[in-house]
């Protein structure tokens, strides 16, 4: 599965952050839920550590491995 995290800012009309990151982590966390599937990507820039932990606290992080492609930036 491929997940591009600005696919969930094309709305109209506009909504806030908060709104775009509830929807990205329901989408995150079917796929997750979904057996059959084996790989996630998800493409975000995330520039910041606050950014990454709010993704993350709404995450199902049980029996997965979550890799960031960025080192100065902490996933766990």
């Amino acid at each position: 599965m491929f997940l591009d995290g600005d696919w969930c800012w094309y709305i109209h009309p506009w909504f806030n952050k908060k709104m775009v990151l509830r929807n990205l982590h329901f989408l995150l966390n079917s796929f997750i839920y979904n057996s059959s599937l084996e790989n996630i990507v998800f493409l975000w820039v995330m520039h910041q550590q606050e950014i990454i932990d709010n993704l993350l606290d709404g995450l199902r992080k049980t029996g997965i491995y979550i890799y960031s492609h960025s080192p100065q930036l902490k996933t766990n």
